[in-house]
């Protein structure tokens, strides 16, 4: 037997080895030529490795209707009231009471404010006048009988009356004055059967 070309018992070449040996050294340059370019965990990874899912981010978002930044708390303005008088600053009220017979009467602008007889020229705010047993109003000024008892309720009213009748007035029973400088309420304190006088309690006020 021919000992180049030939194998000993149990064995291989020496041509065969070195060309396994050749095989192995390529396929060594090839793998370190791969994980050189693209690294080893993208190359091998362990069978037991877990891919951890990556943070969730949750974003708020809020919106801000558009407002004075000062004053603008979220909530609508209530609409104005319609029909209020605007507010205004009324003068201390000059309060006097007393008794009033026929042919008298009285200036609101006096202070204090007292009854005086008729006499000829005279000018009274209010007087009760005997000719035909009533209560006036003086030049200029209104007269109402609706019942109001403040300030405002008798600076507003509207229902204007010429007179008021004398045996129709009650105890309690309050006129309401006006003019363009001044209001007044006129209460009936007291009086007698007829009546033949009255007590009176004058309220006034100087408009603003």
């Amino acid at each position: 037997m021919d000992s180049s070309t030939g194998s000993g018992p149990g064995g291989t070449t020496p041509r065969r080895m070195g060309d396994i040996a050749a095989l192995i050294s390529a396929l060594a340059a090839v793998v370190g030529l791969v994980v050189g370019f693209l690294g080893l965990p993208a190359v091998w990874r362990p069978p037991t490795a877990k891919v951890e899912p990556g943070p969730t981010v949750t974003a708020t978002v809020t919106v801000t209707p558009a407002g004075n930044p000062d004053t603008d708390s979220g909530q609508a303005e209530p609409p104005p009231s319609s029909g209020s008088p605007a507010s205004e600053t009324v003068g201390a009220a000059r309060t006097a009471t007393f008794d009033m017979v026929r042919d008298y009467g009285f200036r609101v602008t006096d202070d204090p404010v007292r009854p005086f007889e008729e006499s000829p020229g005279w000018t009274p705010d209010f007087y009760w006048d005997s000719s035909q047993d009533r209560f006036r109003p003086g030049d200029g000024l209104k007269l109402t009988n609706d019942g109001s008892s403040s300030y405002a309720r008798c600076r507003d009213s509207t229902r204007f009356v010429h007179d008021v009748d004398a045996d129709r007035l009650t105890i309690g029973q309050i006129l309401c004055l006006t003019g363009p400088e001044i209001v007044a309420l006129i209460e009936v304190a007291e009086q007698d059967e007829g009546p033949t006088y009255v007590n009176l309690k004058v309220t006034v006020w100087q408009r603003p």
